[in-house]
């Protein structure tokens, strides 16, 4: 149980971390037709649960992993004149990617002789969809070409996510030998909250 609660906090703060860094800087280029940021951060997070998913063999994992997460990102709520949606639309994303990615893996988890092939299209134009359909009927504010969010980024998505399946575990020494030190894994939470909080 230790070890779980470890490997959950150490790769949903590693996708904290990545998104206060990399996501922030993938979010200043613009590039106009396409959302860059969108394109390589949901690949990240998705490997990032996935390799959760794999440490521990509980599927549940995958959706606290998001939650640590989005936590990260929602602690930016607590500096004095923060736009409350510039920090509650990544946050959901992130939660709607656990979630997605979380009910697909349970939909096949009996039946998985195609699920590598037709997981990255499923769990891309999924949250996608998910997402889409949150912006137009809450509260959520936000402005997007549906078919660009959710078609063609979708499926460059998918396309980043079979890749990153493909990697052999052979591969993934370093990783595969990582013991999860609790003491490492709240370290790097708290400093994904800091990089976060001055980013």
């Amino acid at each position: 149980m230790k070890k779980e609660i470890s490997i959950i906090v150490f790769w949903g703060a590693i996708w904290g971390l990545v998104e206060a860094t990399l996501g922030y800087i993938l979010h200043i280029i613009n590039l106009g037709f396409f959302n860059i940021s969108g394109l390589i951060m949901f690949p990240i997070g998705f490997y990032f649960m996935n390799r959760a998913y794999k440490e521990c063999n509980k599927i549940s994992v995958i959706f606290y992993v998001s939650i640590i997460a989005a936590f990260i990102k929602l602690t930016n709520l607590i500096i004095p004149g923060m736009i409350v949606m510039k920090v509650v639309n990544p946050a959901t994303a992130i939660l709607l990617e656990g979630i997605c990615v979380l009910g697909i893996y349970k939909l096949f988890e009996k039946n998985n002789n195609y699920f590598k092939y037709i997981l990255p299209i499923l769990v891309s134009l999924g949250w996608r969809g998910a997402y889409a359909l949150l912006i137009k009927l809450s509260i959520i504010s936000g402005t997007i070409t549906y078919f660009n969010f959710i078609v063609l980024e979708g499926v460059i998505n998918s396309v980043f996510i079979f890749t990153l399946l493909e990697v052999p575990e052979n591969r993934l020494k370093v990783i595969k030998t990582f013991k999860y030190p609790l003491g490492v894994s709240f370290s790097i939470l708290a400093l994904a909250v800091v990089i976060q909080w001055i980013l």
